[in-house]
């Protein structure tokens, strides 16, 4: 999937959430969410995850649609690497959507 840097803005379409490359490879933004003891915050960590072509064009139908957090969660496979972590690449993944204005989350399931 390598291209020169200046081919970029004619194959692939990025909004900061959403990304789409060559019309077939597809991503969405999540939260990983790790609780910290005895705080009310949680450590986050920002990922890509893949999702089909699918998925892709659900999410993107509903990315604008108030209540869009009751809809079922988007299976995909985490694409970043997560330092400190072994490899996080292609780990299956579901993406919760979550209301308007917040970044999704992202949830693993196992490996595959």
């Amino acid at each position: 999937m390598g291209y020169l840097k200046s081919e970029r803005p004619h194959r692939a379409v990025l909004d900061g959430e959403l990304c789409a490359i060559d019309g077939r490879y597809f991503f969405i933004k999540g939260r990983i969410c790790i609780p910290v003891q005895d705080s009310p915050d949680a450590f986050v960590w920002v990922v890509w995850v893949s999702l089909s072509d699918a998925s892709f064009k659900r999410a993107v139908a509903a990315w604008e649609q108030p209540g869009r957090e009751a809809a079922d969660p988007y299976f995909g496979w985490l694409s970043s690497e997560i330092p400190c972590y072994p490899s996080t690449l292609n780990l299956k993944t579901n993406v919760h959507t979550r209301p308007l204005g917040e970044r999704p989350v992202s949830w693993r399931t196992a490996r595959h």
